[in-house]
């Protein structure tokens, strides 16, 4: 016997093939399940198929199981009752979770990403509370080092060893260079975009003004990180605390600054921008759930850490967007 369908094809096959043997009637059981009857019946018919038996004798009137209908629907109601009992278990375990979350994370990420993970915590942990602090990166290992938050978000060229971390986002980092710039002059940009950006070798924007965030941010360590595997001994012109407003900055066109895809994409800029990659492929940077290794996780803490997983692999605004590094075409 071979279930081409696999496990799909028992997503609703337990209810299904359980309500014809209840009611006896095809037509009724479709009723009660709030499909019509010819899409049960072609559901049925593909199950009896995949499944090389038949589970009913429908020249029979009422409608009979066979005797391997029999033994499914005794399985099947077997297993309905354990998984009944299984979500009743979760339900509990969820609304049981109580506890204050003590969580640390930039302004910036903060103002993106809180309101979808408070949304989420209220769905699925109402009972979990959560007290914020903000920071930038040096801050917030601070604070985990010295008990004062349970988990911090951040992004960092290296984790101190005494903390454990879970990649929970991945962030594409392109150059954005304003198109007044010589560097853009005589270029085709007609596909150039932030999903788009075109490959330059580091040695165009070598000496170049730039405009980066603070060391101790993010960011500012991710751009400096870029300095140097490049030898790009940059000028820079402004230094500041959020790459939001460092890309405004630049667009205005006293520098360019390398920053997440994402930025980008959700602010409005004065000028247009032009977009590139000095690495290829596209350079990423990691955004960490850390927490203190040594400690033993509470059963709040457990909860969350499922719950920003979830979040940040199911919530399409928090996905990180797709980029396709382009050639730079040349012009004719």
């Amino acid at each position: 016997m071979v279930i081409s369908g696999g496990f799909s094809m028992f997503a609703h096959a337990y209810e299904y093939v359980c309500a014809i043997a209840d009611y006896q009637n095809i037509s009724k059981a479709a009723q009660a399940l709030c499909i019509t009857q010819p899409a049960l019946t072609k559901y049925i018919n593909r199950l009896e198929k995949d499944l090389s038996i038949r589970l009913f004798d429908r020249t029979a009137n009422p409608v009979v199981l066979t005797e391997a209908g029999v033994r499914f629907v005794q399985k099947a109601r077997q297993i309905r009752l354990l998984e009944a009992e299984l979500m009743a278990d979760l339900n509990q375990f969820t609304h049981s979770s109580h506890g204050t979350i003590r969580l640390g994370m930039g302004p910036e990420f903060c103002s993106t990403t809180l309101p979808y993970l408070i949304t989420a915590m209220k769905q699925q942990y109402p009972n979990l509370k959560l007290k914020l602090t903000e920071g930038n990166n040096k801050q917030l290992f601070s604070f985990l080092e010295k008990g004062e938050i349970d988990f911090a978000i951040l992004s960092s060229q290296q984790i101190p060893d005494n903390l454990q971390s879970k990649i929970i986002q991945v962030e594409p980092i392109v150059l954005a260079v304003p198109t007044s710039y010589p560097l853009c002059q005589g270029m085709d940009l007609t596909a150039n975009s932030p999903l788009t950006p075109y490959y330059i070798s580091p040695a165009q924007v070598k000496g170049s003004d730039f405009i980066v965030c603070n060391p101790d941010v993010g960011m500012g360590q991710t751009a400096h990180a870029l300095f140097d595997r490049y030898h790009l001994s940059p000028h820079i012109v402004m230094e500041i605390q959020r790459n939001e407003a460092a890309l405004r900055l630049a667009s205005t066109g006293i520098g360019m600054v390398f920053v997440p895809v994402r930025t980008v994409l959700r602010i409005q800029l004065i000028a247009p921008m032009a977009y590139f990659s000095i690495s290829n492929p596209l350079h990423c940077r990691n955004r960490y759930l850390c927490y203190q290794k040594d400690n033993p996780l509470s059963e709040p803490a457990n909860c969350f850490i499922f719950l920003i997983s979830q979040l940040f692999s199911e919530e399409n605004a928090l996905l990180s967007p797709v980029c396709q590094l382009l050639t730079q075409p040349s012009v004719s």
